[in-house]
């Protein structure tokens, strides 16, 4: 009785332990590739602004050229020369910035993907082995109360 109940209780308290255990190494690996996710995320939006502005960069171009090849333009309309090359200077500065921005979004990415290399094999394992830990008491615990019962069982039968 009172041990039997002690015992149920230890176990109880040991998968409860074990399975804290394995949620929170889920929560950390899960926590990881979140941050990995959201840094991959980033990158990708700059890396779309910054094609954008260099598609930009080379439409700017095209009109200039066109500017230029039109002799009419550039003595008829000096503004659309001026705002041609404008347009083509601000495309060109604006390209470099979305550059930087895109490389220093790479740089973080991979700053945060080995930082986080050492340990996430390790965390890995550590949910498996929790996971398996959990599932050998389990069945360890359920072959003891089987055991138990067909011991009373074959008890009862021969008396």
């Amino acid at each position: 009785g009172d041990v039997s109940t002690s015992l149920s209780r230890l176990e109880a308290r040991r998968k409860e332990e074990l399975t804290e255990e394995l949620l929170n190494a889920i929560d950390d690996l899960t926590n990881e590739a979140e941050a990995v996710k959201l840094a991959l995320d980033r990158r990708r939006e700059v890396q779309i602004d910054y094609t954008n502005w260099v598609g930009r960069l080379g439409f700017r171009g095209k009109e200039l050229d066109h500017v230029r090849d039109h002799p009419q333009f550039a003595t008829g309309h000096p503004e659309k020369m001026g705002r041609a090359t404008r347009d083509v200077d601000e495309a060109k500065e604006k390209s470099r910035e979305k550059q930087r921005q895109f490389t220093l979004a790479s740089e973080r990415l991979l700053r945060d993907v080995e930082r986080m290399r050492p340990t996430f094999g390790a965390k890995i394992k550590r949910v498996v082995r929790a996971w398996a830990e959990v599932q050998v008491e389990g069945d360890s615990n359920a072959i003891i109360q089987w055991e138990k019962i067909a011991g009373r069982r074959l008890g009862a039968e021969d008396g």
